[in-house]
């Protein structure tokens, strides 16, 4: 019962929040450590699950926070397509995770299928997840609108957050500063 009322709580939150066309910044400290540096998530063809694993050959992975509800998010899932390709072999991962398709409960099917729809549409062919209850409770319960883009290394520690859906060129400028900021922490 307890799930089902925080599921529900991060589904009104994230509603009455709107998906946010305006973007803001993540203020003040950023955690370390967070909810990439240790999670299980079943990809959205549900061929296989993911861990933390993932994120570990990768310099800097962006996690795209996204819901079948948003026009914002569905606006820019193209542009996040295009720079998955166009950043292939340099460090960076797209991961996009479909918020409202788990309920903590269940897998509502019929969002599955238009997330799906959404996907193909769009041509974002990157790795999209379906939140686990970890993730309802955890990620999802502090994402107060949709798209939140999460920077994480690839140890899963969080770099940034960026709240709201950006334009190709500002997401372009974003990654080429964090790639820069996290390969001069390598040295």
């Amino acid at each position: 019962m307890m799930k089902r009322i925080l599921a529900i709580g991060s589904a009104a939150m994230l509603m009455l929040a709107g998906c946010s066309g305006s973007s803001a910044e993540g203020s003040g400290a950023v955690p370390t450590a967070g909810y990439f540096s240790e999670f299980s998530a079943e990809t959205f063809d549900r061929e296989s699950v993911v861990t933390q694993e993932q994120l570990t050959d990768y310099d800097l992975n962006m996690i795209n926070i996204w819901a079948t509800f948003c026009g914002p998010c569905i606006n820019e899932m193209p542009d996040l397509a295009e720079l998955a390709d166009e950043y292939e072999g340099q460090g960076l991962q797209i991961i996009g995770i479909c918020s409202d398709v788990y309920n903590g409960e269940s897998i509502d099917e019929e969002l599955m299928a238009a997330g799906q729809e959404i996907i193909d549409t769009t041509g974002a062919d990157y790795l999209h997840l379906i939140p686990d209850d970890a993730m309802v409770t955890g990620l999802l319960s502090d994402v107060f609108a949709v798209p939140s883009t999460y920077f994480v290394d690839s140890e899963g520690n969080t770099l940034k957050i960026v709240v709201g859906a950006k334009s190709k060129e500002d997401w372009k400028t974003q990654i080429d500063e964090l790639l820069s900021e996290v390969r001069a922490g390598e040295e």
